[in-house]
């Protein structure tokens, strides 16, 4: 199944409730064909990490 991604680009978003923040970027190179990738920086630490867009959906908006 194909997730559609909103415009996610640029939004603060959190891992889980009590995780930290991290920025969308950009999409990223697919990873899988099911889903569409995106590379996000986590604010705290400046790692840089590919995550599906079905996860950053599920994920909080940063306050």
């Amino acid at each position: 199944m194909q997730y559609a991604s909103p415009n996610l680009i640029g939004e603060f978003r959190t891992f889980g409730p009590a995780g930290p923040a991290y920025q969308v970027l950009g999409a990223s190179k697919p990873l899988s064909k099911d889903d569409n990738w995106f590379k996000v920086q986590v604010l705290n630490s400046g790692e840089l990490v590919d995550l599906p867009a079905r996860q950053i959906i599920q994920d909080p908006k940063a306050a």
